[in-house]
Parts: C-alpha cells; sequence; structure tokens
C-alpha cells in the first residue's frame, strides 16, 4: 500500500476490505419479490478499512469540526487525490460482540496480527499486512 501510494499523486489513501459481518444481500423486484440472496461476504462490496496513509498537504482539505470521511474526502475526490488500496489479507472489525469474542478466540491462539509468532511462511492465498509486507 505505501509503495502504490508513494508512486501516486494522491494526497491520501484508504485501505479497503470486504466485509467480514455475516449479513446476507438480498436482491429484489421493484414489487417485493425477492431475485437472489447472497452473503455479503462473497460479494464485491469492499468497505473503508480504518487505515489511512496521508501527505501533510492532508491538512489543507480538512476543516475544523469536519469528518475526515464526509467532507474532505469529498473534496479529494473531486479532485482525484484519493487512492484506495484493496486488501484481501486478514481484516476483523469490532463493532459487535460477535466480533470482539472472534479476536478473543484468535488471540488465544496465533492470531494472523502476531508475526512475531509466525515461524513459517503464510500459507497459499494467506497474506498479512505488515510493514514488512508493503
Amino acid at each position: 500500500m505505501l509503495e502504490v501510494f508513494h508512486r501516486s499523486n494522491a494526497l491520501a489513501s484508504l485501505l479497503l476490505v470486504q466485509p467480514t459481518a455475516s449479513f446476507d444481500i438480498v436482491y429484489c423486484e421493484p414489487n417485493g419479490i425477492v431475485k437472489d440472496i447472497s452473503a455479503l461476504s462473497r460479494t464485491d462490496i469492499w468497505i473503508n478499512g480504518g487505515f489511512f496513509v496521508m501527505r501533510k498537504k492532508i491538512l489543507q482539505y480538512i476543516q475544523p469540526g469536519e469528518e475526515l470521511v464526509r467532507e474532505p474526502f469529498r473534496r479529494l475526490i473531486e479532485n482525484q487525490r484519493l487512492l484506495a488500496y484493496k486488501y484481501s489479507g486478514f481484516w476483523q472489525c469490532m463493532d459487535t460482540f460477535k466480533d470482539k469474542q472472534r479476536l478473543e478466540e484468535l488471540n488465544e491462539g496465533l492470531g494472523p496480527w502476531k508475526v512475531w509468532s509466525h515461524t513459517s511462511a503464510p500459507l497459499p492465498g494467506q497474506t498479512f499486512l505488515t510493514s514488512a509486507s508493503v
């Protein structure tokens, strides 16, 4: 993510992740007839993962009282200065009690974020976002 950002003209970059929530997306006709149901985690929907890289000039885009992702990012979008980085490695939010339980279970073992504990390379298809891997 850092390499891509440094090569760009962007003032800010945000990490995109696929949602881990167990919700289903329901597609329906205007009359209410359901056309399809699919797990949110199996769609091409990407969300803000809460990790940002920014240049100091970002401060010129932020006014007092504004929320970063709303008004300042809207200005960056209008000027084509906001970059998104799709990350498909381990990411987990902690918004609900269920999320907390999941993270606690992972923490009891070799949680994916415990890169200092991993003695071997990740399994095929498994990646971890660390300063060494960006």
